[in-house]
Order: structure tokens, then sequence, then C-alpha cells
């Protein structure tokens, strides 16, 4: 069992320990959310957070799953046949199996003296211009062949921001030890909350 010191005296810590050992800050109806992410905040970072926020809720959680949700309609709308459907799935996913390429790239060749910073937000515009070419290119000028390349290059900007953020929050974790499982809820609660949602509206 392990032991830490509290206000000048040993507590022993373990199963009966309660989590959030502080006063509570948010309102009993957030069942200690508010409490778990300002503690959350003050041990790792607000900046860290914002940046999971964005990242694993939002795009990883929300976005990835809204656009695989619809990316079938796309098809549908271009008469592809069931077949090719799978193969252009198999195309588009595929920069998720490049995850450790994308990951040893950043590592291996920084851009600026910086391996994270410059490769996501490349990637960021690359993937937000190809979100935009889908939604707004009519199907006279967009072939069903760009449409592949467009969601390929928004797979590319999910896959590449989400192994750049695990490592940043991996260094975290490895410097602060003690609050590794309140970062990984964080990140999972979030992504299935953003999986939930996107799933709903669509």
């Amino acid at each position: 069992m392990a032991v830490e010191a509290a206000k000048g005296t040993d507590v022993e810590v373990g199963e009966k320990t309660a989590l959030l050992r502080r006063a509570a800050v948010g309102p009993w109806w957030t069942f200690g959310l508010v409490d778990f992410v300002d503690e959350l905040r003050e041990a790792v970072g607000g900046k860290l957070l914002v940046l999971l926020f964005a990242v694993e809720h939002v795009m990883r959680g929300f976005v990835d799953d809204f656009t695989k949700q619809s990316a079938s309609y796309v098809y549908k709308s271009y008469s592809t046949s069931a077949p090719q459907i799978q193969i252009y799935g198999g195309i588009t996913q595929l920069p998720w199996a490049l995850k450790p390429v994308i990951g040893l790239v950043s590592d291996v060749f920084p851009i600026g003296g910086y391996n994270k910073f410059p490769y996501m937000m490349v990637f960021t515009v690359v993937g937000s211009l190809a979100f935009l070419v889908v939604g707004a290119a009519p199907e006279s000028v967009l072939p069903v062949t760009g449409v592949v390349v467009c969601l390929f290059l928004q797979s590319m900007q999910l896959s590449t921001l989400d192994i750049l953020t695990e490592a940043k929050y991996a260094e975290k974790i490895q410097e602060k030890p003690k609050f590794g499982p309140g970062i990984l809820s964080y990140v999972w609660f979030g992504m299935h909350a953003g999986s939930l949602a996107a799933m709903a509206l669509s």
C-alpha cells in the first residue's frame, strides 16, 4: 500500500481512499467531472487538455466517426458498387496503419527544430482542404477517385494528429505517472462521448 505525505502526516492510500481528495469546486450534478478536470489541469497544464480535447474528443471522436457514417452516402451518390466501396474504404483507412511510420518520420526529420507541431499544422491544412473539397465540389467536377483521395487525406490528418498527440501525453505520463490513469480516462471518455454524438447526429 502506497504512503504519501499530506499536511505533515502520513496518509495510507488504498481502495477506500477517494480519488478526489480536496474540496469540490463544481456543482453536484457534474458528478465530479469539473473537479476531475480541474485537478488534471493543475497537474498537467491547461494547454495539454485543450490539445487533447481538440484532437482526441473533437477530431478523433466526433469528426472521424461522423465522416465514416457519411462516406457510404457519398459513394452512393456516385452509384458505386458494394465491392468498390469496400476497396475504397480500405484505401482511405490506410493512414491508420501508417501511424508508426508517421511517428518515426516526425522524430527523424524535425521541421525548424520541432518534431510535432509543424507536422500537425501541415496535415491540418491539407485535411481541412480535403474536407472542403468533398463538401463543396459537385459530382460533375469531382470524380469518385477524387473523393477517395480526399478521404485518404482526411484520414491522414486524423491519424497524424492522433499519433503525435498520443506521443505528447505519453511524455506527460512519464513525467507524472501518478496522473497517467487520469489522463487516459480524460482522453477515452471524451473520445467515446464524441463518437456517441456523431452517431446520434448522423
